[in-house]
């Protein structure tokens, strides 16, 4: 469980989970920029890649990789909505428990899931 942001809404079967995914780096503050740099360009001249500099969901810099595969196991439905073929034993990991964080949806407006921050529990005080 995130213990950040709840998960609201529902798997609206646009299959956009399925099409690309991303893995995002943090950046380090003593990081090299000129490596970053080159390192990101380098990615970039790979097929089915993309690299950007991006923000995750607390504000840190990260370097964000997208990996432009479609699922073989993605179905496209005749009515534009998408099935799995392997739904029942899909990975846990990743399938069953995506989005994670607000970070995983950046790039899939279409997605059914949206998260609000939760409320932070507040303290008891003692009488002092």
């Amino acid at each position: 469980m995130n213990k950040k942001w709840k998960r609201i809404g529902k798997c609206n079967r646009c299959g956009d989970c399925c099409r690309d995914f991303f893995i995002g780096l943090l950046l380090y503050p003593d990081e090299n920029p000129k490596f970053t740099e080159e390192e990101m360009r380098w990615f970039n001249y790979h097929e089915k890649t993309e690299a950007v500099m991006d923000t995750d969901s607390d504000g840190n810099p990260i370097k964000k990789i997208k990996i432009k595969l479609k699922c073989k196991n993605l179905i496209e439905n005749p009515d534009g909505t998408t099935s799995c073929k392997i739904y029942p034993n899909r990975p846990d990991w990743f399938c069953k428990q995506f989005p994670y964080n607000p970070m995983e949806l950046k790039d899939l407006p279409r997605c059914g899931f949206k998260f609000i921050q939760r409320k932070k529990a507040k303290r008891k005080s003692n009488g002092f």
